[in-house]
């Protein structure tokens, strides 16, 4: 491998970097993972209300039931941030390798 090639690498790293950085900022800009778990709560809220005529025991279950898709979405929102943070360690990590074989390739 030549280091211009290596070079080369380790700039589509680096931008591939950038746009999961530009995409982790946007997502805690507009609290899409707070909003979506602020939704939730409210809706379960509202739900374990409406379920007034049922015994006490299993209202909150019921209305689990009733508001499934907006706990969904709210686990979305963290499989979404999750998979941001690990996709940046991962870039990382491979930016470093590439920093590493640039070095060595430097010094040869």
């Amino acid at each position: 491998m030549h280091i211009i090639e290596t070079s080369q690498k380790i700039q589509d790293v680096m931008a591939e970097l950038e746009k999961f950085r530009t995409r982790l900022n946007q997502f805690v800009k507009d609290k899409e993972l707070a909003k979506a778990t602020a939704e939730y709560d409210k809706q379960l809220a509202v739900a374990t209300v409406e379920q007034g005529d049922v015994p006490v025991g299993i209202r909150k279950e019921l209305a689990k039931g009733v508001v499934s898709n907006y706990k969904e979405d709210m686990i979305h929102k963290e499989i979404t941030y999750k998979a941001i943070l690990t996709n940046i360690t991962v870039l990382e990590k491979t930016l470093n390798g590439w920093q590493s074989i640039f070095r060595h390739l430097e010094g040869v």
